[in-house]
């Protein structure tokens, strides 16, 4: 019963490792919103505390606890964390920039004589062409965000779409934002590849509605975001010019 103690409360210090580590990684920052990310050090902390007292325990463990307490081990070991690619955006299909709709228009200035559009993030873009995309026709941007670039889209050659994810809580309620991009060289690049578009923004008809048309001056391939998703904490369509 002492060597299963001293197994159990091993895999326990490992669980609080991994914690504290993916963590500190920012890999938990791909499936849960940044600001819980405390709370998975308080979590680490309590199962080191847990650990040690399992260690002193001088009582019978139960049998099921070695096996119950190798899930979370193995889970954690074996997954190795990544964010949302483009393959969940896709299956989102008509839900793409529903996310930005839920905004108050009514709260937002979107007086684009007073705003630098190069500091808006994809999250702004979608907000602000949400509630009326003609006064940002002709507006300069300067965005990052992957690359979807199925056959499926139905995007002209010369066209692909930049997008990005925003978390309210966690990748359960993960939204994707994102726009059109029209590049002559569109198709030397590739899907979930991350890239920085700078541009001038425009408009164009799809089906029924107006969206907004990003035209390409520059992209530049980038590495990926250390915290790859945008948050809807911070208001959006907010930065003005100095």
């Amino acid at each position: 019963m002492a060597l299963n103690r001293v197994f159990v409360a091993g895999a326990l210090f490992v669980v609080a490792a991994l914690l504290l580590v993916r963590t500190a990684l920012a890999q938990m920052a791909f499936y849960i919103h940044p600001r819980y990310e405390v709370l998975l050090y308080f979590c680490a902390a309590f199962v080191f505390v847990f650990a040690l007292v399992v260690m002193t325990h001088r009582g019978q463990l139960p049998r099921a606890t070695l096996p119950i307490v190798l899930v979370p081990l193995l889970l954690g070991g074996l997954i190795v964390p990544a964010p949302l690619r483009s393959t969940t955006l896709l299956q989102q299909g008509a839900a793409l920039n529903r996310v930005a709709q839920r905004v108050n228009s009514a709260s937002l200035d979107i007086n684009v004589a007073t705003i630098d559009t190069t500091v808006w993030s994809l999250y702004d873009w979608a907000v602000a062409s949400s509630v009326d995309i003609a006064p940002l026709v002709g507006r300069p941007a300067k965005v990052s965000g992957f690359v979807v670039f199925p056959g499926d889209l139905g995007l002209p050659p010369d066209q692909l779409m930049l997008a990005r994810y925003v978390l309210t809580c966690c990748v359960a309620d993960a939204g994707g934002v994102g726009v059109r991009v029209q590049w002559p060289a569109a198709q030397s690049l590739v899907s979930d590849q991350w890239v920085e578009v700078t541009g001038v923004m425009q408009s164009i008809p799809v089906g029924d509605t107006v969206q907004p048309l990003l035209i390409a001056t520059r992209i530049e391939i980038i590495d990926p975001p250390k915290k790859p998703y945008l948050t809807t904490d911070t208001p959006p369509v907010s930065a003005t010019a100095p």
